[in-house]
């Protein structure tokens, strides 16, 4: 899979597609990318991780490996974890609900479930 502006758009359906996949090479360029024989004739699918610009593939290789193996079963210790994420079909493609950590007062802000507020 070659790595390109000019690819179909990256999301997390594409994410859960690859993650099937039993092996996946991703192709990246630098600067100017790489010769557009190597797209149209040796990869099997182009991709972009967005509508900007980087010096360099390689920070988009990282992008989708991270959205590609939290979905290979296992990888983030139960399987559970990763069903009720942001663009999850869980949540209909939305966003996931907001998290609270500690301290219970963050910048004079506290959390739902600081006692105090009770």
């Amino acid at each position: 899979m070659a790595l390109t502006a000019s690819g179909r758009p990256f999301d997390d359906a594409l994410a859960t597609e690859l993650a099937r996949e039993p092996e996946l090479t991703l192709l990246c360029g630098r600067y100017e990318g790489f010769d557009e024989r190597i797209v149209e004739h040796l990869a099997t699918d182009a991709v972009s991780i967005g509508p900007y610009v980087l010096a360099g593939g390689e920070l988009a290789a990282m992008v989708v490996m991270d959205a590609v193996l939290r979905k290979v079963p296992g990888a983030l210790g139960h399987d559970d974890s990763a069903v009720e994420e942001s663009f999850s079909t869980a949540l209909e493609g939305g966003l996931e609900y907001p998290h609270y950590t500690p301290p219970a007062a963050l910048a004079g802000a506290r959390g739902p479930r600081d006692p105090a507020l009770r």
